[in-house]
């Protein structure tokens, strides 16, 4: 008989495995860690966890047909699969309860999040097996307390649905979809701190569209609103996987990027996000074109700035370059960066 709890982790990201692991084994549990969806499953085939944290995002399987073919497998149906995401859409929410997770946390890990949730699935499972085994005892009686169970536990998942969507609608922007400034300071402040202690260079775009509100004035905020959506699938497809894409309100945008290689990248980036802008958009069957004002702040991690000093030095350098209008300015620098 096992005398530890046993959890696998899945994740393609090692660093995340790291973080996981790290945290688990520090209570006490045994974890085991693999870096695809097929390895997962391979490792059930001899391998019974108590629980499972299981990626969505993977490059060969994806968490929901994992979630799907762990459920449809009699030796593993019952393990409880909780999804670790950056994902926040209500759609994929509710995806992954109806494959069979029993819960989700999100992306950035927060411990004291990961450790509260697993404790209290793990305590939920070691209930329910508990229930079955005086079901097996007590056949009738506890068959109608498993059912109240169940009913609860669809409950609370439905009170868990809801909770993510009202916590979307307060940390997103509805148009967008993006992080809204809120998520931007609570981000921004790990960020400083990681940066402070590591000395690992982070850097703030702040971005202003060109020629945003001649949209509005010639149309219509609808057409205004289809161009911010179709803006923020053009950065998006400029940026990595862990950049951070934020939206402040109107139409100025913030990019974060950790673990920055150099000044000289970072504004080659924003040279190359600009470029993306000025390409025509085809708005409501209008073609329009616009072009953005980038103001930059590389933080080295050396002075003892405060989140909003950083935020306002990318605010001014953006500023400066509003003046110039599509361009780009590096904070502290004299010279304006501009894009032919």
């Amino acid at each position: 008989m096992r005398n530890s709890v046993e959890i696998l982790v899945v994740d393609d990201i090692v660093e995340n495995l790291e973080i996981v692991t790290e945290v688990l084994s520090a209570v006490g549990y045994d974890v085991a860690a693999v870096t695809s969806g097929r390895r997962a499953l391979k490792r059930l085939q001899t391998y019974i966890p108590d629980l499972i944290l299981l990626d969505v995002k993977m490059p060969d399987i994806d968490g929901f047909e994992v979630c799907r073919q762990i459920k449809s497998n009699e030796l593993t149906a019952d393990i409880p699969i909780i999804f670790i995401t950056a994902f926040s859409e209500p759609e994929n929410i509710g995806k992954g309860f109806f494959v069979g997770a029993v819960d989700y946390i999100h992306k950035p890990i927060q411990e004291l999040e990961l450790l509260s949730r697993v404790k209290n699935h793990l305590e939920l499972q070691r209930l329910r097996q508990s229930l079955e085994q005086q079901v097996v005892e007590r056949t009738y009686d506890l068959e109608v307390a498993m059912a109240q169970l169940q009913e609860a536990l669809t409950q609370l998942q439905e009170a868990q649905l809801k909770m993510l969507q009202s916590e979307k609608m307060a940390t997103h922007d509805p148009l967008t979809e993006l992080p809204n400034r809120r998520l931007l300071m609570e981000r921004l402040e790990t960020s400083l701190a990681i940066s402070q202690h590591s000395r690992q260079a982070i850097a703030l775009i702040f971005l202003d569209l060109d020629g945003f509100k001649q949209i509005n004035d010639t149309y219509d905020h609808q057409a205004g609103d289809d161009l911010l959506v179709e803006v923020t699938q053009r950065l998006q497809a400029c940026l990595r996987k862990r950049d951070g894409l934020f939206r402040l309100g109107g139409d100025e945008f913030v990019i974060l990027i950790d673990q920055v290689e150099s000044t000289v990248a970072v504004i080659e980036l924003a040279k190359r996000l600009l470029a993306n802008l000025q390409r025509p958009f085809k708005i409501k069957g209008h073609t329009v074109t616009i072009g953005g004002s980038f103001g930059i702040k590389v933080y080295d991690g050396q002075a003892d700035q405060t989140v909003r000093e950083v935020l306002s030095d990318a605010d001014n350098a953006m500023y400066k370059a509003k003046a110039h209008r599509n361009c780009v300015v590096l904070h502290g620098e004299a010279v304006f960066h501009g894009v032919d």
